[in-house]
C-alpha cells in the first residue's frame, strides 16, 4: 500500500543494511548467499518463516511473527531456522507460547514497533462508534464481525479493509479500502472503541495503533492482549467477540 513502511524498511535504514526482498520466498536464501559472495554481512536479520536456512557462517537473528500449524512443513522449517540462529525473536509472548518445542533456544520477545508520534489522538469530527481494521477473511473473524454488526443496528462501524470487502455493506457501516498510514489515525480518532474479532493474531498491530489513538480495545485473549487483563489495557479484554463487552 503506498505510503506505508514495514519493520524491514526501518531496519535497513537504521542499520545501513542491505534489504534483500527482490526475490520470491523460495529463492531468498540463495539470493542472500549469492550477495554474500561479494558483500560479506556482519549479521543477517531475517524472517523466520516462509523460507529455509541460509547456508552462511554468519550470526543470524530470526523473527518469528507467524504461527504455523503443528506438523506442517512451514513449522518444521521455522524450527530448523530457529535452531540454526544465534537469536530468535518472537513478536509477542503469545507467539512464543505457541512454540514449546523451541523453549530451550536463545530467544527474546520484542514486539514489532509502532510509531506513537503518528498513531496518537487527533481532534477530528466523529466518524463512527466502533473501528475495525482487517480483511474479509476467516482468520480475521469477518463473519463474527458481521454477526456483531447485525446485532447492533443502532451503532455505527468504520471498517478499514486491506481488500475490497465482501458484498454490500449495511447502512450503519462505512468502509475504507487500502488506507495509508497518514490517513489511518484520522479514521481511528473519529471512533470510540477499537474491535478485534480475529481467531488468531500474533500481535495485532492494528489494535496497538488504535490504542495509541486513545481507543479502548475489545479483543480476544490472543496476540498483544494475551493474559494482559482489562486493567492493563485501560479497556476490556474478552475471550471472544461479544456485544456486551463493546457496549460496556
Amino acid at each position: 500500500i503506498p505510503g506505508t513502511r514495514t519493520l524491514w524498511h526501518d531496519l535497513a535504514e537504521w542499520l545501513d543494511g542491505e534489504w534483500v526482498g527482490d526475490a520470491p520466498y523460495p529463492l531468498l536464501a540463495a539470493r542472500v548467499e549469492s550477495l554474500a559472495a561479494n558483500l560479506r554481512p556482519t549479521v543477517i536479520i531475517r524472517n523466520g518463516t516462509w523460507f529455509g536456512p541460509i547456508d552462511l557462517d554468519v550470526p543470524t537473528i530470526s523473527l518469528i511473527q507467524d504461527i504455523m500449524p503443528v506438523n506442517s512443513y512451514h513449522r518444521s522449517e521455522q524450527v530448523r531456522v530457529a535452531r540454526l540462529s544465534a537469536l530468535t525473536v518472537f513478536n509477542s509472548a503469545y507467539t512464543k507460547a505457541q512454540y514449546p518445542e523451541l523453549a530451550d533456544i536463545t530467544s527474546r520477545v520484542i514486539p514489532l514497533s509502532v510509531d506513537f508520534d503518528l498513531f496518537a489522538p487527533r481532534k477530528v469530527e466523529p466518524l463512527a462508534d466502533i473501528c475495525w481494521i482487517g480483511a474479509a477473511s476467516w482468520v480475521k473473524g469477518w463473519y463474527t464481525l458481521g454477526e456483531i454488526i447485525r446485532s447492533m443496528p443502532t451503532r455505527t462501524f468504520a471498517l478499514v479493509l486491506k481488500d475490497a470487502g465482501s458484498g454490500r455493506m449495511p447502512d450503519n457501516v462505512r468502509a475504507f479500502n487500502r488506507v495509508s498510514h497518514t490517513d489511518l489515525p484520522l479514521i481511528i480518532s473519529g471512533c470510540q472503541v477499537g474491535l478485534c474479532t480475529s481467531r488468531q493474531e500474533t500481535q495485532h498491530l492494528a489494535g496497538i495503533e488504535m490504542a495509541g489513538c486513545g481507543l479502548p480495545i475489545v479483543a480476544p485473549n490472543i496476540g498483544a492482549y494475551y493474559d494482559a487483563g482489562g486493567a492493563a489495557w485501560n479497556g476490556w479484554r474478552m475471550n471472544r467477540a461479544d456485544v456486551q463487552a463493546i457496549e460496556w
